[in-house]
């Protein structure tokens, strides 16, 4: 769990309450990461030494970035960002990801752009995004069989799970071997899991089984 950062990681400091237009305010679990952070603005304000106009910007991590934040921008700054990470992080609002391996100017160029009230994904996060582009055309079939592939399923369990035909499920996955470029299985499913192809949410569970209710047998003696 992160732990509560205090009042002083604000910048500038003498911005006063942080929310006002132009203020940056740093909520990070990383201290080593809100240390270079906070660094990384103090240059800045060696030669910009008050903030500009604009909206406030709220640097953070992955946990914390989804919480509400009031009227700031909020920026992520971490490592670990995924192409499915990036994507939900911009599909929740959040208006910036910066990978934590990025440069400091990398970080400068997304605060200005966020306070602008622009949105800002940096390089890398922009090309996990560019990779998840498929460059092919699937059926909605073709989705639901990729999904159940990537969770580990064989063909025949993918045919009881779509209630489809076992001969089917197998066409199915030569198209998408041949769509892919892949020869085999593991490949495909390694590839789209990297690539963020697959959303393994679209594909409904299966109902509950029920098992038939028993019919009490009659009674031999009925009673009178």
């Amino acid at each position: 769990m992160a732990a509560s950062i205090p009042a002083d990681h604000a910048w500038p400091p003498n911005a006063g309450a942080w929310t006002c237009p132009g203020a940056v305010r740093v909520t990070h679990a990383s201290a080593l990461l809100t240390a270079g952070i906070l660094a990384t603005l103090d240059k800045r304000a060696a030669w910009r030494p008050e903030p500009l106009p604009g909206r406030a910007v709220l640097i953070t991590d992955l946990q914390q970035a989804l919480r509400p934040q009031h009227d700031a921008a909020v920026l992520v700054v971490d490592s670990g960002l995924t192409t499915q990470v990036v994507r939900g992080l911009l599909r929740a609002g959040v208006q910036g990801c910066v990978c934590a391996e990025g440069c400091a100017e990398e970080l400068l160029r997304a605060v200005d752009a966020l306070r602008s009230g622009a949105s800002y994904v940096c390089p890398l996060s922009s090309s996990l995004l560019a990779g998840a582009l498929k460059p092919f055309d699937l059926t909605g079939r073709e989705s639901e069989v990729l999904a159940l592939l990537c969770d580990g399923l064989d063909n025949r369990s993918i045919a009881e799970r779509l209630c489809i035909a076992l001969g089917t499920v197998k066409c199915h996955v030569k198209a998408l071997l041949a769509k892919t470029g892949t020869s085999q299985r593991t490949a495909l499913a390694a590839q789209a899991i990297r690539q963020g192809w697959v959303d393994r949410a679209a594909v409904a569970e299966p109902p509950p089984i029920i098992p038939p209710r028993r019919c009490s047998a009659p009674s031999p003696h009925p009673s009178r």
